[in-house]
Protein backbone atom coordinates (compact mmCIF):
# COMPACT_ATOMS: atom_id res chain seq x y z
CA UNK A 1 0.00 0.00 0.00
CA UNK A 2 0.95 3.68 -0.37
CA UNK A 3 -0.41 6.80 0.62
CA UNK A 4 -0.33 8.32 3.96
CA UNK A 5 -2.90 6.99 5.97
CA UNK A 6 -5.22 8.02 8.73
CA UNK A 7 -2.54 7.22 11.47
CA UNK A 8 -0.48 9.26 9.33
CA UNK A 9 -2.54 12.28 9.59
CA UNK A 10 -3.32 11.01 13.33
CA UNK A 11 0.35 11.31 14.58
CA UNK A 12 1.45 14.33 12.48
CA UNK A 13 -1.45 16.07 14.15
CA UNK A 14 -0.11 15.18 17.31
CA UNK A 15 -3.63 13.52 17.98
CA UNK A 16 -3.01 10.70 20.32
CA UNK A 17 -6.60 9.83 21.36
CA UNK A 18 -6.95 9.38 17.64
CA UNK A 19 -3.59 7.16 16.45
CA UNK A 20 -4.52 5.21 19.58
CA UNK A 21 -8.38 4.59 18.24
CA UNK A 22 -6.86 3.62 15.23
CA UNK A 23 -4.16 1.53 16.21
CA UNK A 24 -6.83 -0.48 18.67
CA UNK A 25 -8.95 -0.89 15.09
CA UNK A 26 -6.03 -2.77 13.40
CA UNK A 27 -4.02 0.12 11.05
CA UNK A 28 -0.52 -0.77 10.12
CA UNK A 29 1.95 1.12 12.66
CA UNK A 30 4.55 0.46 9.33
CA UNK A 31 2.53 1.22 6.88
CA UNK A 32 4.26 3.76 4.29
CA UNK A 33 3.46 6.41 2.10
CA UNK A 34 4.78 7.33 -1.03
CA UNK A 35 8.01 8.78 0.12
CA UNK A 36 8.40 5.79 2.54
CA UNK A 37 7.52 7.50 5.99
CA UNK A 38 5.65 5.80 8.48
CA UNK A 39 3.33 7.01 11.27
CA UNK A 40 6.52 6.89 13.47
CA UNK A 41 8.25 9.23 10.98
CA UNK A 42 4.92 11.62 10.76
CA UNK A 43 5.13 11.72 14.52
CA UNK A 44 8.39 14.19 14.13
CA UNK A 45 6.96 17.00 11.57
CA UNK A 46 5.51 19.37 13.77
CA UNK A 47 8.55 19.93 15.92
CA UNK A 48 6.50 22.61 18.04
CA UNK A 49 5.49 20.43 20.78
CA UNK A 50 7.31 17.66 21.95
CA UNK A 51 6.24 13.90 21.16
CA UNK A 52 7.76 11.46 23.31
CA UNK A 53 4.43 10.24 24.38
CA UNK A 54 3.16 9.97 20.32
CA UNK A 55 6.36 7.65 20.03
CA UNK A 56 6.08 5.55 22.83
CA UNK A 57 2.30 4.47 22.21
CA UNK A 58 3.60 4.02 18.33
CA UNK A 59 6.98 1.91 19.28
CA UNK A 60 4.87 -0.19 22.08
CA UNK A 61 2.72 -1.29 18.88
CA UNK A 62 5.43 -2.29 16.76
CA UNK A 63 6.50 0.39 15.14
CA UNK A 64 9.98 -0.10 13.39
CA UNK A 65 12.16 2.74 14.85
CA UNK A 66 14.50 1.82 12.09
CA UNK A 67 12.28 2.50 9.05
CA UNK A 68 13.94 4.55 6.19
CA UNK A 69 12.17 7.06 4.27
CA UNK A 70 13.04 7.45 0.23
CA UNK A 71 15.48 10.38 1.93
CA UNK A 72 17.65 7.53 3.89
CA UNK A 73 15.98 8.95 7.20
CA UNK A 74 14.89 7.42 10.30
CA UNK A 75 12.86 8.25 13.09
CA UNK A 76 16.21 9.04 15.10
CA UNK A 77 17.59 11.31 12.43
CA UNK A 78 13.96 13.42 12.50
CA UNK A 79 14.60 13.18 16.48
CA UNK A 80 18.54 14.01 16.90
CA UNK A 81 17.48 17.05 13.71
CA UNK A 82 15.26 18.30 16.44
CA UNK A 83 17.25 18.23 19.41
CA UNK A 84 14.73 15.75 20.82
CA UNK A 85 17.18 13.77 23.55
CA UNK A 86 14.19 11.82 25.14
CA UNK A 87 12.82 10.56 21.78
CA UNK A 88 16.52 9.53 20.67
CA UNK A 89 16.79 7.96 23.71
CA UNK A 90 13.25 5.73 23.87
CA UNK A 91 14.24 5.04 20.07
CA UNK A 92 17.18 3.64 21.02
CA UNK A 93 16.14 1.56 23.88
CA UNK A 94 13.49 0.07 21.59
CA UNK A 95 16.22 -0.96 19.26
CA UNK A 96 16.93 1.87 16.74
CA UNK A 97 20.21 1.58 15.08
CA UNK A 98 22.88 4.36 15.98
CA UNK A 99 25.08 3.54 13.28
Amino acid sequence: ETGSSALHFACAQGNLHMARFLLENDSDVNRRDHSGKSPLHFAFLNVKRQKLLDAFVLLSRGADPNAIDDKGNAPLHYAIQNKQVAIADLLIEFGADVT
